[in-house]
């Protein structure tokens, strides 16, 4: 998908599901306020027997729990660039970018032979798969 960016205007509202979406808040020059809320069920599906992890690359990003590791590591760079922009230069804000560096390390480790393909994907701009993100868990 496109990358798309929304103007902070008076009277406008995002909603989306953060898990299922990369985002991020560009720096402003601008006083602006935001107002964000968290929505979550006590309600959970019923267990259900765990498939086994899809063989492909492009099927491990139909999983929800191995998507978000997936697309950290595609997109490390702009992650890290959003942890600068949304931070002042600070101790904290250089452990936040340490710790996502590790973490991405990690995560390159893991998915090492499936990676290469993911980022093969995304690079091609490749039409995205025919999945209802916001159904998976």
């Amino acid at each position: 998908d496109p990358v798309v960016d929304i103007d902070p205007l008076f009277d406008r509202m995002v909603i989306f599901s953060s898990p299922n979406m990369l985002h991020r808040v560009l720096p402003s020059s601008a006083s602006r306020l935001c107002f964000t809320i968290w929505m979550s069920s006590p309600h959970t599906a019923p267990p259900t027997a765990s498939p086994s992890p899809p063989s492909t690359a492009l099927g491990m990003l139909t999983v929800h729990k191995y998507r978000k590791f997936l697309a950290r590591a595609v997109y490390a760079e702009e992650w890290a660039a959003s942890i600068e922009d949304s931070h002042a230069p600070s101790d904290e804000r250089d452990h936040l970018i340490n710790a996502h560096w590790k973490d991405v390390s990690i995560i390159r480790k893991v998915f090492r032979n499936i990676l290469p393909q993911v980022v093969e994907h995304q690079r091609q701009g490749l039409p995205p798969l025919d999945i209802d993100w916001l159904a998976q868990h």
